[in-house]
């Protein structure tokens, strides 16, 4: 008489390659040195510059009207450069994202040749967390363009001694 077991422990070769699959696509984490994260790197750096070039503008948005002595904002001028570097600290979010996401080099295993990469999670994210992230939150704080929204209300001030109108 044949014993007849339960095949428990066998497991669909496809299925268990789908879910390989998923794990690993679920959890891929950027090689620092590979050439993605090498062409994104650029485009930050070109829009960072890009960024830092914008906010000298901002002084000039407030303007004196001529006759009348009276303090106002250039209005075009305020929407351009409020939107041109909201559109640049999105950019810098995107960056803020691939830094959980890009692994790390060891610094133990820097002695000789390239190095243990290291691509657990976890370890990226408090090495993040610790080292550039605050930085990185303070750069992106919209204060020119909270100061913006504050000041579109704002109509005049004028400079004539002791007048003051809003």
């Amino acid at each position: 008489m044949k014993k007849f077991r339960r095949p428990s422990s066998l497991v669909h070769p496809v299925s268990e390659g789908q879910t390989k699959k998923l794990d690993s696509s679920k959890r891929k984490i950027l090689d620092p040195q590979g050439p993605m994260l090498q062409k994104w790197n650029k485009i930050f750096v070109i829009t960072c510059v890009l960024a830092i070039s914008v906010d000298p503008f901002f002084f000039y948005i407030p303007v004196i009207v001529g006759k009348q002595k009276c303090l106002d904002l250039d209005g075009t001028l305020q929407t351009t450069i409020s939107v041109l570097r909201t559109f640049f600290d999105l950019f810098y979010i995107l960056r803020i994202i691939f830094q959980f996401r890009t692994g790390f080099i060891a610094p133990s295993s820097r002695v000789f040749g390239r190095g243990e990469l290291i691509d657990d999670p976890v370890a990226i994210m408090k090495r993040y967390l610790s080292s550039h992230f605050i930085v990185d939150i303070l750069s992106i704080i919209p204060l020119p363009q909270v100061s913006y929204i504050s000041t579109h209300s704002f109509k005049y001030i004028s400079i004539d001694k002791y007048q003051y109108s809003f």
